[in-house]
């Protein structure tokens, strides 16, 4: 399994992915609130803790500006729209990204206790993010999360907490590009096969600066009009 102690992966002619501390990314004169949209702003009021707020909005401008840097476009050409299929509610779901005479881009983001990630792509992505809890009993929720064989790899690895991570952060992206649900957790095995599911490519990495995991699903192939589902 593949482990990368960055920050920032190299952006490719394919896809640019970003991972970043929120309270360092909102000190980098990041891009203004006011980008977002009604639906998301709504959203942010909602958090109790200003904490997460602040984590959820730093998640969605950074989608943003990895969307402007992979275009090649200024960031108030950069548009953002999501919308529930199951509930018709605006501000959730499978988000649209809107740059006006480009190629369509896929976008997905994670944001999790003071950390946020995004990835943007020409094809299909997904991307989750997870804080190390090297308290947290990973051992029994690997036994009803993971398969018996992801599980025996936790149960052997050094630093079983990072080693969980990986396999769950890798279904987590599949989840964001709608491969997986929550339910198929524990009847998925990626233990033969780490990097792809069906026809989804994965990676995750060990990021030591930030204590977290992240990982990336990605498309081989772009369906026609898929987009990403993301939160």
């Amino acid at each position: 399994m593949q482990i990368v102690s960055e920050t920032m992966a190299a952006p490719t002619t394919t896809r640019l992915v970003r991972v970043i501390a929120t309270a360092e990314w909102m000190q980098r004169d990041p891009p203004s609130p006011d980008l977002l949209s009604a639906a998301e702003r709504q959203r942010a009021q909602r958090f109790r803790r200003e904490e997460d707020c602040r984590d959820f909005v730093a998640a969605h401008l950074l989608a943003r500006q990895v969307v402007a840097e992979l275009v090649g476009v200024e960031l108030t050409a950069v548009s953002l729209r999501q919308s529930c299929t199951v509930c018709g509610v605006a501000g959730h779901g499978a988000p649209q990204v809107i740059v006006p005479d480009h190629r369509p881009v896929f976008i997905s983001w994670s944001h999790t206790a003071g950390l946020v990630g995004a990835i943007a792509s020409f094809r299909p992505v997904g991307l989750d993010l997870e804080r190390v809890d090297d308290g947290a009993d990973v051992r029994t929720t690997a036994g009803v999360a993971l398969s018996a064989g992801e599980s025996a790899l936790v149960d052997a690895a050094p630093a079983p907490a990072v080693a969980f991570l990986h396999w769950w952060t890798r279904k987590e992206a599949l989840v964001k590009v709608g491969a997986l649900t929550l339910d198929d957790f524990a009847t998925t095995d990626l233990s033969a096969h780490p990097d792809r599911w069906e026809a989804w490519t994965l990676s995750s990495w060990y990021d030591a600066s930030l204590d977290a995991v992240v990982a990336t699903a990605a498309a081989t192939a772009t369906p026609t009009g898929t987009q990403t589902p993301t939160s």
